[in-house]
């Protein structure tokens, strides 16, 4: 509520998730704002850097740059549900456990190239650039955000193939809806494209 009346902007409503990735989320349609935050977020940050990770997430709805990048996550969104949805169909057509899996690793191996790819084309690094530039005119949450970005684990270490396929893999045992999750977990985030150090020099 303080961060929202700082930018002049309406008060959020918040959510909390459990995911694998610590991550965090502003999603907009028309006056009406959510977070949606990991709750490993609430371990690993003080108050003043939850603060700071608000701003970040309101400071997009005060430069009209949320809605955008909420219709993008929202396709993405509806395209892995409806994957998912079908890759289900088709374990109850055949229940075997050892089917499920292998259509749940077939569906991650051939999805998630094309739904990074319209990411890349529909949103891409020109948003977290321009996010750069506004964050940067707030010295004290800029600062905030850095020690963020120093706690989270590493860009190398989320998209190195190996570690991303053992999450993605591991994530087949469990519940349609932490599939979706994962898959928006790993779209590119600021905290690896602004907020980590050694991710700068693509900043």
């Amino acid at each position: 509520a303080q961060e929202a009346y700082k930018l002049a902007v309406h008060r959020p409503r918040l959510y909390y998730y459990n995911g694998s990735l610590e991550r965090a989320f502003v999603l907009q349609n028309k006056k009406s704002i959510s977070l949606v935050m990991s709750k490993d977020l609430l371990d690993k940050c003080s108050n003043d850097e939850l603060a700071a990770i608000c701003f970040e997430l309101l400071l997009q709805v005060k430069k009209n740059l949320a809605a955008k990048r909420t219709k993008v996550m929202f396709v993405i969104g509806v395209a892995s549900w409806t994957s998912h949805a079908m890759v289900g169909v088709l374990t109850k057509i055949i229940p075997k456990n050892e089917f499920a899996k292998a259509m749940n690793w077939l569906m991650f191996y051939l999805m998630h190239p094309w739904l990074d790819l319209f990411y890349k084309f529909s949103l891409g690094e020109s948003y977290f650039k321009k996010l750069a530039n506004l964050i940067k005119e707030y010295p004290y949450e800029n600062d905030l955000l850095q020690k963020v970005g120093a706690k989270l684990r590493s860009n190398n270490e989320i998209y190195s193939f190996s570690s991303r396929k053992l999450i993605q893999f591991s994530s087949v045992n469990k519940s349609r809806h932490y599939q979706n999750i994962i898959t928006l977990e790993f779209l590119p985030h600021e905290w690896d494209l602004i907020f980590d150090s050694k991710m700068e020099e693509r900043v």
